[in-house]
């Protein structure tokens, strides 16, 4: 067997390598985007010959250049996973239109073999929701490739599922592939969901005013911390057309349905016709005959309402310019570098400014910090160690003896 790195040794984001065994069986693991979505997509050997692509998670780093694919490659994804890119291939791209090669949903634990390659995916805690790790055999070899994790998320019995398994099995791994985006990070405590959300539960219970929120829709986790923060603050979440559509179309029994009792929804026109140019109408137009406008209650109560926020909201002349923003507060729960970025400054920096906007940033990684690495390392027990997801892979030889250092395009005999 043999692993050649096409992107992602010494960069976070670009993930793309693939495996190839001695029998002719050849596979992709992720083909992402650099995190600044600044450059090609990288050229893959007679790519018409691989046999299958596997996604780790719905995040462009991981998945953004899959329609660049021959359409006869098959994927295989987690069905949520699935879900969640076709939707975002569907609104953001110019043609509206989401990959349709065939797709294989993988399931936890649940082995597949293609060709003489065997592939067993493992459910991994994420802030994206379907996110898997891979340990993947062939020709009397083994390697495991963590993808983006951590254990301080609301899954993290996803460390004692591959401690049963390896304790189990006794697998020898030749190879660990391991995400490090928080490598440099020594000393970090990280706190769970869990805290995270006594945070916030104790934030709601102070300001007597609207509270606006700003995350990422597709971080499932950080919105059902947010659902049971209101909950147990007694106020009502107030989502969008998007995150409705994303709690509808996941249609998870552990999670709340967009009408939910103390869910209010609140469309705006810009989202609308973003929906309708998707070709989304049908859920659009159900969605807008089930609405009723709540802007003036929401004025009349603000400390009643956690508004989940959108910067397309703040563009244009539309339903979210009625409602009483002055004086508001913002918890900020997404990665702090967005915070620099020029788009952001524009819209969300410029309307807390405007507005006097009180910010607080409540955030928590969805990757590992150096003890889940350890941890996982322990769980593993590899050979030997690839660094893979990270700025700094050096920094991995302060923590362990067997780490071998890989760059972009080399390949690595098994």
């Amino acid at each position: 067997m043999e692993i050649k790195f096409y992107s992602g040794t010494n960069q976070i984001g670009a993930s793309c390598f693939e495996v190839r065994s001695q029998g002719g069986g050849r596979i992709l693991f992720d083909y992402g985007k650099p995190l600044d979505s600044v450059g090609a997509a990288p050229q893959l050997d007679d790519c018409n010959m691989i046999d299958g692509v596997f996604i780790s998670h719905p995040h462009q780093d991981h998945y953004g250049f899959i329609n660049e694919l021959p359409k006869q490659i098959p994927f295989y994804m987690s069905e949520t996973g699935s879900k969640l890119i076709k939707l975002s291939q569907r609104l953001s791209s110019a043609a509206h239109k989401a990959y349709d090669n065939k797709t294989i949903f993988l399931n936890s634990g649940k082995s597949v073999k293609v060709k003489d390659i065997e592939i067993i995916p493992f459910m991994a805690d994420h802030s994206a929701i379907g996110a898997l790790s891979f340990l993947i055999k062939a020709d009397g070899k083994s390697i495991f490739y963590s993808a983006d994790f951590r254990f301080t998320g609301r899954k993290p019995y996803t460390s004692s599922t591959l401690e049963q398994y390896f304790e189990k099995h006794k697998e020898k791994i030749d190879y660990l592939i391991l995400e490090g985006t928080h490598i440099e990070k020594e000393n970090a405590s990280p706190k769970t969901e869990e805290q995270l959300e006594k945070e916030i539960v104790d934030f709601l219970k102070k300001p007597d005013k609207l509270t606006f929120v700003y995350a990422s829709g597709q971080n499932i986790d950080r919105f059902v911390t947010f659902y049971r923060a209101a909950i147990r603050t007694k106020k009502i979440l107030v989502i969008d057309l998007y995150m409705a559509y994303i709690l509808d179309t996941l249609n998870i029994p552990t999670l709340p349905k967009s009408q939910s009792n103390n869910i209010l929804r609140f469309p705006y026109k810009e989202q609308v016709r973003q929906f309708k140019r998707a070709k989304l109408s049908e859920y659009t137009d159900k969605f807008l005959k089930t609405y009723t406008k709540k802007d003036k209650e929401i004025n009349a109560n603000p400390s009643k309402y956690i508004f989940l926020l959108r910067s397309s909201m703040l563009s244009g002349k539309n339903e979210f310019n009625e409602i009483n923003v002055k004086n508001a507060n913002l918890i900020y729960s997404m990665w702090a570098g967005y915070q620099n970025k020029d788009d952001y400054k524009k819209t969300i920096g410029n309307w807390i400014d405007k507005n006097n906007i009180l910010k607080k940033d409540m955030h928590i990684s969805g990757h590992a910090d150096i003890e889940a690495l350890k941890k996982l390392v322990d769980i593993v027990k590899p050979q030997n160690i690839i660094p893979f997801h990270t700025n700094n892979p050096e920094t991995f030889k302060k923590h362990w003896d067997n780490v071998r250092i890989v760059k972009d395009k080399e390949i690595l005999e098994v």
